[in-house]
């Protein structure tokens, strides 16, 4: 949207994007609109524009268990906002005299926003992680105009957010930049539907068209930017399934599938263990690392096997609620989405969408003729690795070797997955017809970003409190800072994970075990003592009968302190820690739901293998089966080729959908 002011009498608003393979920054301009019944302008430039990688959740280190804090904040937070700080006053000079006198006076909130790279660590990592980077930005506070506020840092402008949050605003990004957003209240109901695709996770957010919203709102959650601007949408996130950690997921179970046909687990030698992929392209080589083991993977670029193998990973086999069934259809990995109406619903893909076909196919901006992408596709992944080298100069060496199996992931997802038609095939044949998928990276010169959809609902905030996301379960979310009260901040705002351990190690856990030892230690003398009364070197019939009753009491005294000990664990010691915990809570993180993260094991072994969507089940060795139905009327099927594994291609994962487990 065009803006009227002057650049010096702008609001502004930075977010950091902090995903899992690097951070971005956004400074927006923000021009707040005199009618209080209509939405802010936002605009922002790729001159305000930064990025850095690695990304915030890689200064964690499994094996140690510590987060470099130091490199972190310097080398990723505070780079980022030095080039937002000096691209800001270079701008501001044109139109000020005084730059630097104004630049004092600014007051620009700044919110770091971690997505699924952050999700995926462990509690106490992230709470660290957090705790850090607030610390360090109100050490910043008085150094330079982006601020963070007096109890509003911790899960507020410096957060862990999820994926329903990450998909709303990347909904709002799109159809804003679009000018759709004209409102419920307004009649104007032709948005479109967002999908991103990230390293770590996916998501979907869209306002169902194909059924009145009063029947669907149990579906649906509500959007509030003021009270003529509110939206009913259907927004799902998939952990574990953006390119990144699918392909990881990929490796493991061809790893497992290498070990278990050549009968391997036992074998610790490593050292010259090939498997070969058929999803990295002809000749490419390189190393990955699985269980502390080294793998050598070896590309055959055999495009059909690919797609075949990867198919699996969407967990088709998984059943969903039934209740589910009114309102939508069963798609993968136990969801059930709102029935997509593909002649009417129009969607835009980012991020992964965008960025593959853009980079290596120059197919952005306009829809994707399925037919010409599969060409591609093979093309690119029956390719000498070398060849390929000559032929993207430019194109990262880690791009350019997993790119076979992101285009064949995305392919996957977005036909086998939601069951989106094949421009080609499935009855759309021209390029003229409703297409219901196109990929997209700016509109109008702005990047589409799902931080934009941050600031929209921050501005909204300035104007209504009331501006936010209410989801169906769980806590209110809103933008909302209250500048009323000092931005003068406690470092002592919040308590970290490791102080809490330590607090609960020093009240709780030192004098409970001092207890046991003295207890232990009073019971064992008194046996001594017993023992020693007794003239054991006499061996007649009572001595010897004494010998055996005094240990036969010793072992049941013994077992007795290891049911008390066991009793004092499980039971005492853990209802204390909840009342210590709901006592705290609020400085504690918000929990996430982690069930689509998948357990990686710590041993080879039988145990970790659970199938995947195979039809009928062949036999495995020593290993579960999971029995389906040949025919599953809860199942979509392919509608361009049968991808479903046949007898002889049992696919196995090294995945389990329990609690989440680390790994490297």
């Amino acid at each position: 949207m065009p803006l009227n002011k002057k650049t010096s009498d702008f609001e502004y608003v930075v977010v950091l994007d902090a995903g899992s393979s690097g951070t971005r920054s956004f400074l927006y301009k923000i021009e707040r609109n005199e009618k209080g019944d209509d939405l802010p302008k936002i605009f922002t430039t790729k001159e305000l524009i930064f990025k850095n990688k690695p990304g915030i959740s890689s200064y964690y280190d499994f094996k140690s268990k510590e987060v470099d804090l130091d490199d972190l904040f310097e080398d990723n937070i505070e780079k980022l906002l030095k080039k937002t700080f000096k691209q800001l006053k270079s701008d501001l000079s044109k139109e000020v005299d005084d730059v630097d006198s104004y630049m004092k006076k600014l007051d620009i909130p700044i919110f770091v926003q971690a997505t699924a790279g952050m999700r995926l660590l462990p509690e106490k990592a992230q709470s660290d992680i957090l705790n850090g980077i607030c610390n360090e930005l109100y050490k910043k506070n008085e150094q330079w105009p982006f601020k963070v506020y007096e109890n509003q840092c911790l899960n507020n402008q410096v957060d862990i957010i999820d994926g329903q949050l990450e998909g709303v605003y990347g909904w709002l990004s799109l159809n804003y930049q679009l000018e759709k957003l004209g409102g419920l209240n307004n009649g104007d109901g032709e948005t479109y539907g967002f999908m991103d695709m990230g390293g770590a996770s996916q998501q979907i957010a869209f306002a169902p068209s194909n059924m009145k919203l009063t029947k669907n709102k149990k579906s649906t959650s509500l959007v509030k930017l003021n009270k003529n601007h509110e939206y009913e949408l259907f927004v799902k996130t998939w952990l574990g399934f953006g390119t990144n950690q699918a392909r990881k997921r990929y490796l493991q179970q061809l790893i497992m599938l290498n070990l278990e046909n050549n009968n391997d687990f036992d074998d610790d030698d490593f050292t010259n263990r090939v498997i070969y992929d058929d999803c990295l392209p002809k000749g490419a080589e390189h190393k990955f690392s699985y269980n502390h083991k080294e793998f050598n993977i070896q590309g055959l670029g055999q495009f059909e096997k690919c797609e075949k193998m990867i198919y699996p990973l969407l967990l088709k086999h998984i059943p969903c609620d039934e209740e589910g069934d009114e309102y939508g259809e069963c798609l993968f990995n136990g969801v059930t989405v709102p029935k997509i109406n593909f002649e009417k619903d129009k969607f835009v893909g980012i991020s992964e969408y965008y960025y593959l076909t853009k980079d290596l196919f120059e197919m952005h901006n306009k829809p994707i003729n399925f037919i010409t992408l599969q060409e591609n596709i093979k093309d690119f992944c029956e390719t000498d690795y070398e060849i390929l080298q000559k032929r993207y100069p430019g194109l990262d060496e880690d791009l350019l070797l997993n790119s076979c199996f992101k285009l064949n992931w995305l392919t996957n997802v977005l036909h086998e997955g939601f069951q989106f038609p094949r421009l080609g095939l499935d009855n759309i044949n021209s390029e003229n017809d409703h297409i219901p998928f196109m990929t997209m990276g700016e509109v109008n010169g702005m990047e589409l970003s799902w931080t934009m959809g941050k600031a929209i609902m921050y501005a909204a905030s300035l104007d209504d409190k009331a501006a936010g996301f209410y989801p169906k379960t769980g806590d209110v979310v809103s933008s909302y800072i209250d500048f009323s009260k000092s931005s003068k901040m406690d470092l002592n705002h919040g308590v970290s994970a490791e102080n809490t351990s330590y607090l609960w190690f020093i009240l709780f856990t030192i004098p409970l075990w001092t207890l046991k030892i003295l207890v232990c230690a009073i019971l064992i003398q008194l046996i001594h003592n017993n023992v020693k009364r007794k003239n054991i070197l006499n061996y007649n019939h009572s001595s010897i009968n004494s010998l055996y009753n005094t240990h036969k009491h010793k072992n049941i005294v013994l077992k007795a302190m290891t049911l008390i000990s066991t009793f004092l664990n499980n039971k005492i010691i853990s209802n204390l820690k909840v009342l210590l915990e709901n006592k705290y809570r609020h400085y504690f993180k918000k929990e996430f739901n982690y069930g689509y993260i998948f357990e990686v094991p710590t041993t080879f072994g039988d145990s970790i293998y659970s199938d995947l969507e195979l039809g009928r089940n062949s036999g495995v060795r020593n290993s579960s089966q999971v029995v389906l139905n040949e025919v599953n009327p809860r199942r979509a099927t392919s509608s361009y080729q049968d991808l479903r594994p046949k007898n002889d291609q049992v696919l196995r994962t090294a995945f389990s959908l329990s609690d989440f487990k680390n790994y490297e």
